[in-house]
């Protein structure tokens, strides 16, 4: 079942409803600019077990899905839950080059993760 979907268009943040959207307008060198916006649905205790285009570890949900937006051929990720703070020094992203569709088998429930993907309007 899915949940809130993240909006994302890569620097300016406005929060509603339990749906992010971001942007973020740079300029292509120096002359054209450019934005990018995808779309996130959020899978809570779920993870897609494929290869990863990349692994690292962030401080923020947002900047995994940031992270994503900014990767070619990025079209989901894995998300490590929050932890508590006193422990939370930077959090597992996972990002990924599919989403579930066609996967189905390698999606799974997880204790220690969240998926997002991007949806298809």
């Amino acid at each position: 079942m899915a949940s809130p979907k993240l909006t994302i268009l890569l620097g300016f943040t406005l929060l509603a409803f339990q749906q992010e959207t971001f942007c973020d307008e740079r300029a292509n060198q120096g002359t054209e600019a450019y934005s990018r916006f995808s779309e996130f649905v959020k899978y809570e205790n779920h993870l897609l077990d494929i290869q990863r285009l990349s692994i690292t570890r962030v401080n923020l949900p947002i900047e995994c899905a940031l992270g994503c937006v900014r990767l070619p051929g990025c079209l989901s990720f894995n998300i490590e839950i929050d932890k508590p703070l006193e422990i939370a020094s930077s959090l597992i992203c996972e990002l990924l080059s599919a989403g579930k569709l066609g996967n189905s088998r390698r999606f799974r429930r997880s204790k220690k993760f969240d998926h997002y993907e991007t949806s298809v309007s």
